[in-house]
């Protein structure tokens, strides 16, 4: 009888010890964040889309020597980073379809600051080196003209490429440009 008793402490030890030894193996995962713990929350999809709504957005550019503008129904959303993004993809991918600007060109990522700067992030600049500076200037007034009929919050408006600063021979982009633009 004391055979069996022995036997069965030294199986409870073993099954004890491999069960604090795999504990212990799972605990250093969660804290090495090697294993993510994710608990799917239920929630209503009609409660999450009440922020997002269709708005007729304006889009603004020069072409033909004369200030042209088409309008676009655009998913708009309670950030104001998420409106300018899609806003400015959207009016790329116009100027693009018209043949405005030489090769298609996104954004990035945008950022809004606490000062109201907007910070537009492009894959490569919008325009090329054989532009000449009134088109570059244009393409840029209407982009700004495009944001503020759109009634985009901002001040200032920081032209980036690859999240550098946009450099170009002919205008000045290490500065931030006044969202109003330079045209009266």
């Amino acid at each position: 009888m004391k055979l069996y008793n022995a036997y069965d402490s030294l199986k409870n030890y073993i099954i004890l010890s491999g069960v604090s030894f795999c504990m212990a193996l799972i605990f250093f995962a969660f804290y090495n964040q090697w294993v993510m713990l994710y608990i799917p929350r239920f929630s209503d999809n009609s409660i999450q889309s009440v922020g997002i709504q269709k708005k007729q957005i304006q889009h603004h550019y020069f072409h033909g020597d004369k200030w042209k503008s088409e309008k676009q129904e655009l998913l708009w959303h309670m950030s104001n980073e998420k409106n300018v993004f899609n806003l400015v993809n959207a009016w790329l991918a116009l100027l693009d379809e018209e043949h405005v600007i030489a090769k298609k060109t996104t954004v990035q990522s945008v950022l809004i600051d606490a000062s109201g700067c907007i910070y537009l992030s492009f894959d490569h600049a919008m325009f090329g080196k054989e532009d000449t500076i009134f088109k570059k200037w244009m393409l840029i007034e209407g982009l700004l003209k495009t944001i503020i009929t759109n009634a985009i919050v901002g001040s200032q408006i920081q032209f980036l490429v690859q999240h550098e600063p946009l450099h170009d021979a002919h205008l000045d982009f290490s500065q931030p440009w006044p969202v109003h633009g330079f045209m009266k």
